[in-house]
């Protein structure tokens, strides 16, 4: 109960962490910050091999139970279809960092995450370099979040002018394209 303030008060977004999600989440789809949290642990879900979505549940209200048989869906991972109320209750596992269960993380997906929280990529460290003064820093997150910028705009970090200004780009090169090629 006590951390559940401390996330309250001073933001999921200060605290939480995509480059270790694992845990139990219940996340109020009416506060954005608690949105963002839940399209980063269901993205990270697709893109990552192994049993890491378990403990799913969701209920419209907190005073009433969970809904019977609820399975995350295709709809769900659009900021259309993710529903503006109701309780996300999710266990994330990540192998315990030991690849169990067939997980295995996608670390540029995640160190990407890290522009939506409060932790710069620079300040993650090998725990066997943490002693080296001259260690270079390998960068990358900002080039896969530039690499997926659909994703981004479109979902995690929605943006709606943003994505449509990203889809008119897109359709402007396609049409470019398919003139190069003689199709009309």
């Amino acid at each position: 109960l006590e951390a559940a303030c401390v996330y309250c008060r001073i933001g999921w977004l200060h605290l939480y962490n995509p480059m270790k999600p694992q845990g139990a989440y219940e996340l109020d789809l009416s506060r954005r910050e608690e949105r963002i949290v839940l399209k980063t642990i269901t993205t990270l879900s697709t893109h990552e091999p192994g049993e890491n979505f378990m403990e799913v549940n969701f209920r419209w209200e907190r005073n009433m139970d969970p809904m019977p048989g609820f399975e995350l869906t295709v709809p769900w991972m659009t900021e259309e279809g993710l529903p503006h109320k109701g309780l996300f209750y999710v266990y994330y596992y990540a192998g315990e960092g030991k690849g169990k269960k067939g997980c295995k993380p996608a670390i540029r997906l995640r160190k990407s995450m890290l522009h939506l929280v409060l932790i710069d990529e620079e300040e993650i460290v090998n725990e066997l370099d943490r002693d080296k003064h001259d260690r270079q820093v390998t960068l990358v997150g900002e080039s896969h979040l530039k690499a997926n910028l659909s994703m981004w705009y479109g979902y995690l970090a929605y943006n709606e002018e943003e994505y449509k200004k990203l889809k008119s780009a897109k359709d402007t090169i396609t049409t470019a394209s398919d003139k190069k090629k003689g199709k009309k």
